[in-house]
């Protein structure tokens, strides 16, 4: 990996993308996508509603038969999470 503050550069690059994108589209309304990733904060609201959703990706997006695998979805969350934390992000 990066050292940390190259990463930390890049991740600053990309909230700083993102924000402009979604501020021209109107879509930042309950959202700061230059605040911290914090996902013990808003893991909450992966509920079964999501749950089943993900799982039914493969059916009408990936064209595939295999089920995708919530538990590991959340499971890389929380790796992008620990990642993110070392860097203050």
């Amino acid at each position: 990996m990066l050292d940390k503050n190259e990463f930390k550069r890049l991740v600053k690059l990309t909230k700083e993308t993102d924000s402009f994108y979604l501020e021209k589209r109107g879509l930042v309304e309950g959202y700061d996508p230059t605040g911290k990733y914090a996902f013990d904060e808003w893991k909450h609201l992966l509920g079964k509603d999501i749950r089943d959703r993900y799982e039914s990706l493969h059916q009408d997006l990936l064209y595939t038969g295999e089920k995708q695998d919530f538990d590991e979805a959340v499971n890389e969350f929380e790796t992008i999470n620990a990642v993110l934390m070392d860097i203050n992000e």
